[in-house]
């Protein structure tokens, strides 16, 4: 609970921050930061456990077996004898990841699994490794945002990224990796705006190959292209590049122990709009229609009149995956930083609002020891992401007045 309120009070302190458009020399910020970052993770993980099976994963493929071809139970996959000497010797670890994913195999894209690895071969505790590595993404990230921004704006984000406090908790308290796509997602928005496609098509190609999602991305760099001839050829290339990329898991996602198939089809926890989704058209339309409707706004936007906002079409697109989703957790928040850096449309508010909300789910565990889970999952969930689709909702219906009022604009 304290934790919780530490979280929210920061959040709203930032977001105040943001509002007020505080100057903070970068040097100040960046001092600030790294001293939380190493607070943070020197910390006990508050309530994360998921940074173990990123541990196991990184074994698993140091060791030379495919993450994808095997779980970690042998209960209905009967594993080598190799892998169950491997879970003998890290018995500890195994014991830590969470239950409901042991009879799955990873649900990671391939660039994460093969990252995992690496770090696991580096010398020193793993999680050192870890942290080494999103302290080198957030330094890329900051060497992008130099180039992309005017030394004021520059500023304005880096003390946004050093001093927010969701980012370091689930990044440097919680491990989660979503923070190595900042690079990636800024390269691409950067290569793009100065209309260099090659780097572009690069940038995203790695950004999918460390999460799934940025597939949504494909359609605004087509969008780029001068040409629906030069379109056609670039997409039918980029669909190959994508499927060759996603091979490795593909294979194995009809199978029983599919991680991916598993997330994909039964999980569902920290949302709003999919609740109601769920229950007005069933479980396996609402995850349908979840899907459905981002992609459809991805194959619109990029060729509309917001086609030379792409940063602003991203946000859109990867907002509306969040919050339509059947689970939204707040390290998923991490996915729409880089577009939330690089837009200055009213809606961001919707997405900055959540840095002061999301924390709130960290409540969960004490209401589920009360057997009180429920009245969290389907009420109280709604002050997580209430205030943000509020606020989408008011600058939606505040646009449709202004143009009712003035139908030339």
């Amino acid at each position: 609970m304290i934790v919780v309120s530490l979280l929210t009070v920061s959040g709203l302190i930032w977001l105040f921050a943001l509002w007020r458009q505080l100057h903070v020399p970068v040097w100040i910020a960046v001092s600030l930061g790294l001293a939380l970052r190493l607070i943070a993770f020197n910390f006990e993980p508050f309530e994360e456990l998921d940074f173990f099976r990123y541990f196991w994963d990184g074994k698993l493929l140091a060791h030379g077996f495919n993450p994808y071809a095997y779980p970690i139970s042998d209960f209905l996959t009967k594993l080598p004898p190799e892998i169950l000497a491997l879970q003998k010797q890290e018995a500890a670890l195994i014991s830590s990841i969470r239950q409901d994913t042991l009879l799955f195999s990873t649900i990671y894209a391939p660039l994460a699994i093969v990252s995992f690895a690496l770090i696991d071969l580096l010398p020193g505790p793993i999680s050192s490794g870890f942290f080494t590595s999103f302290i080198l993404a957030e330094l890329a990230t900051l060497v992008i945002l130099k180039r992309w921004a005017r030394p004021h704006e520059f500023q304005y984000c880096a003390w946004a990224i050093a001093l927010n406090p969701l980012l370091v908790l689930v990044t440097y308290n919680g491990l989660h990796f979503d923070v190595w796509l900042f690079p990636a997602l800024l390269g691409w928005l950067l290569s793009l705006r100065e209309g260099r496609i090659i780097p572009a098509i690069i940038f995203l190609l790695l950004a999918i190959a460390i999460r799934h999602w940025p597939i949504l991305l494909v359609p605004i760099t087509l969008g780029a292209l001068p040409t629906f001839r030069l379109q056609i050829i670039v997409g039918l290339a980029l669909t190959s590049l994508i499927s060759l990329i996603l091979l490795p898991q593909a294979i194995y996602f009809m199978t029983d122990h599919s991680g991916l198939r598993a997330y994909s089809r039964y999980w569902e926890l920290n949302d709003a709009i999919f609740t109601v989704l769920s229950r007005l058209f069933g479980q396996s339309p609402a995850r349908i229609l979840s899907l459905c409707v981002p992609i459809l706004l991805s194959l619109m936007l990029p060729f509309s009149k917001l086609k030379n906002n792409p940063a602003l079409v991203a946000l859109i697109l990867t907002g509306s995956l969040l919050m339509l989703s059947p689970t939204f957790f707040p390290w998923y928040w991490v996915w729409i930083v880089p577009f939330l850096l690089t837009t200055y449309h009213p809606i961001r508010w919707s997405g900055l609002v959540l840095v002061a909300t999301l924390p709130l789910y960290y409540l969960r565990p004490l209401f589920q020891e009360s057997d009180l889970e429920m009245f969290f999952d389907k009420v109280l969930v709604w002050l997580e992401f209430g205030p943000s689709i509020a606020l989408t909702l008011a600058l939606y219906l505040k646009n449709v007045a202004r143009k009712l009022n003035n139908p030339s604009a």
